[in-house]
């Protein structure tokens, strides 16, 4: 799967090696019960990266009092902990994923 998206005005574009739509998909429901909680959900995942494109891609669904944003990349695996508003949907979600990425690739 290939995605390029815009971002003022400069384009990234990310290689997936696998499909990232099938993890956010099974951890939704957990989105949506965080979200019920009075909480703020956010997705904590973890990216590797081999000749320029996302080999490896693992997410999970946490909790937490207040939206905190966390990126950093060690070699070539990239870590993030990621505020999500569950209204956006699995595709709102994986926008915010492609905008931080920018930030690192």
């Amino acid at each position: 799967m290939n995605t390029r998206a815009a971002s003022n005005g400069s384009g990234l574009y990310v290689s997936w090696a696998v499909n990232p739509f099938e993890p956010l998909y099974k951890i939704w429901p957990d989105m949506a019960r965080i979200d019920n909680e009075d909480a703020v959900p956010h997705l904590v995942g973890n990216l590797r990266l081999s000749s320029g494109g996302i080999v490896d891609f693992e997410v999970s669904a946490v909790a937490h009092e207040k939206p905190t944003r966390l990126l950093f990349r060690d070699g070539n695996e990239v870590l993030f902990i990621l505020p999500i508003n569950v209204g956006d949907g699995v595709e709102g979600a994986y926008i915010k994923i492609l905008e931080i990425l920018e930030g690192v690739l």
